[in-house]
């Protein structure tokens, strides 16, 4: 086995004081140091969560040091406080055997040009230099590189960590033939997902070989669906967005040596759900394939419902600490929503859209004042209304992110749109997806989902209101106004007799009280 392919894993890192991040336990005592935390432990996946800001570059900056030594200057925070350290351990397995790398930081800096810091090696027991450390500052990133490479021999290999964020520079002095190698496998990759990308079609249907190229000139060309008797050439930095962020991510992995560490932050950015899906799970088969190890940071449900936890961690970073959480509850609180947003005390009410909640808000409160004495105060009630958007039931597929997602809390309602998919007398879908989710949600005594009687939730609203801003074309109900939805939710409000709209209405009537009851349900209110 050659030095560049010996199969390098890191197995666990811990650390003190690194930018906004503290992982110590304990108290401070006289003469002693602060314990560490836990050692974070890492597998073949590793996924990282938080709100902006709370330290997921971070992470991944600690493992990009390992072949990028400039970033070793900017971890370290400025201020301490008494007897706090700066320390960042991380521990490498290279061919199932373990050695450690502890950097240690001196507090001493001049403005913010110069950090400098201890490096020590323990590789096969013996240490780098009589004392076991190496003095280095910024000004001194060449040397780091050489004592990176002098180790080589001994299995730290520094081009082994890649990052698919900085790729040009991590690349193009490691890999011959990088750009051409690169291109090579973007149309490849292209080519193969291109029954994902819509407007685009292959001359060779089967294999979608004939669907991305380069015509003789060099030019990037494409088949359009409406032209598919020939290539077309664009500019590649109008594709759309979304191709191209999958053709690089994917494109990039394949170029890495085997064996290697790649971090990637980010990925889903320009990516329909669609394509994340489709995105994570090539990622995956590349990084089986290859032996690499994946560190990702996220901010997307879809990355986070396609880990595998066999062979993946997901972790949450929350500003001072870096803490490993199951698939649980905790994973929408690293997705920005709030705690009542999933508490099991709470629930969910999941919608398509801002208007739906605007109305269902509204008339919820007039079947409460209608029908609870006034001691009843609906305001006190403790839930939340999230939208799962216009198409995304049929986009996330059986079995798929929506229903992963919204298990998460058990107390949840689900409002659909008929949209001509559902015979409420027979009880009969024409769409499997709403079959599936109001089939789902109705095996729980803590969910339920509803489908509308009528087209939509605004062919409820009475016919003189309804038909100044919408029409019925082909028994479905069209805005036919220059309103948006939300405003004539808005308007709804203002000029509707909800009361009696509950009194005239009482398919309407019937859901809006059995939705309130499950909401009191989760209150722990008997009415």
């Amino acid at each position: 086995m050659t030095n560049k392919n010996r199969r390098v894993f890191i197995d666990s890192i811990y650390f003190t004081n690194i930018r906004g991040l503290d992982n110590c336990q304990g108290k401070i005592l006289a003469g002693f140091e602060r314990s560490i935390g836990d050692y974070i432990e890492f597998k073949k996946v590793n996924i990282v969560i938080g709100e902006n800001g709370s330290g997921k570059s971070t992470i991944l900056d600690t493992i990009n040091a390992l072949s990028q030594p400039s970033l070793l200057a900017s971890l370290p925070k400025d201020n301490l406080k008494d007897q706090e350290k700066i320390k960042l351990n991380i521990n490498v397995l290279i061919d199932d055997r373990k050695h450690e790398l502890r950097y240690r930081y001196s507090p001493i800096f001049e403005g913010l040009q110069k950090k400098e810091f201890e490096l020590y090696f323990d590789i096969y027991g013996s240490y780098l230099s009589e004392n076991g450390y190496v003095s280095y500052d910024s000004f001194r990133n060449k040397r780091l590189i050489k004592i990176y490479r002098s180790l080589f021999k001994n299995g730290v290999n520094h081009i082994n960590v890649f990052s698919f964020n900085n790729r040009v520079v991590s690349l193009e002095s490691v890999i011959e033939d990088y750009k051409a190698k690169f291109d090579e496998n973007f149309l490849l990759e292209l080519n193969n997902a291109y029954k994902y990308f819509h407007g685009v079609t292959s001359f060779g249907e089967e294999d979608g070989s004939n669907c991305f190229g380069r015509d003789q000139n060099g030019y990037f060309s494409q088949v359009l669906l409406s032209d598919p008797v020939m290539f077309n050439r664009v500019a590649e930095k109008y594709m759309p967005s979304g191709w191209r962020q999958y053709g690089e991510i994917t494109s990039f992995l394949q170029c890495l040596p085997s064996n290697s560490i790649c971090t990637i932050d980010e990925p889903e950015v320009h990516l329909h759900p669609n394509l994340q899906r489709l995105l994570i799970s090539r990622i995956k088969a590349i990084a089986q394939a290859k032996n690499i190890q994946l560190f990702i940071g996220t901010h997307s449900p879809v990355i986070i419902n396609n880990l595998d936890y066999e062979n993946g961690k997901l972790f949450h970073a929350r500003i001072n600490s870096i803490d490993e959480v199951k698939p649980s509850k905790a994973i929408l609180d690293g997705l920005g929503y709030k705690l009542s947003d999933y508490l099991q005390t709470d629930g969910v009410v999941w919608v398509e859209g801002p208007s739906d909640k605007i109305y269902l808000l509204e008339w919820l409160r007039a079947y409460a004042k209608a029908n609870r004495d006034e001691s009843y105060n609906f305001e006190l009630l403790n839930f939340e209304f999230l939208f799962y958007g216009g198409s995304t039931l049929s986009h996330f597929g059986k079995d798929e992110e929506l229903i992963d997602f919204l298990s998460i809390n058990q107390n949840s309602a689900v409002i659909i749109d008929n949209d001509n998919h559902y015979d409420h007398l027979e009880r009969v879908f024409t769409q499997d997806n709403k079959r599936r989710v109001f089939e789902e949600y109705n095996l729980h005594p803590n969910s339920a989902c509803w489908v509308t009687h009528e087209y939509t939730i605004e062919s409820y609203l009475p016919d003189s209101f309804r038909e100044r801003f919408f029409e019925v074309k082909n028994n479905r109900l069209l805005k036919d106004s220059g309103y948006s939805k939300t405003k004539i939710a808005s308007l709804s409000k203002e000029e509707v007799d909800s009361e009696m709209l509950l009194k005239n209405r009482t398919d309407l009537n019937t859901f809006l009280g059995e939705l309130l009851s499950l909401i009191e349900k989760w209150n722990g209110i008997e009415v």
